[in-house]
């Protein structure tokens, strides 16, 4: 996991049935996506396709 290897990271996972307004605040249209946060500002939003 992200968290173990980084120090100051912290990593959340979201159920996208029940956090729909996390959902649409961040624009979250497949998954997984990750975004990344930096002093309460988005820096980075990616879906990841495996």
């Amino acid at each position: 996991k992200l968290s173990n290897e980084y120090t100051g990271v912290t990593c959340v996972e979201i159920d996208v049935d029940e956090q729909e307004e996390l959902v649409q605040a961040y624009d979250v249209n497949v998954m997984p996506t990750f975004v990344f946060v930096k002093k309460g500002q988005e820096n980075v939003s990616s879906p990841i396709f495996y």
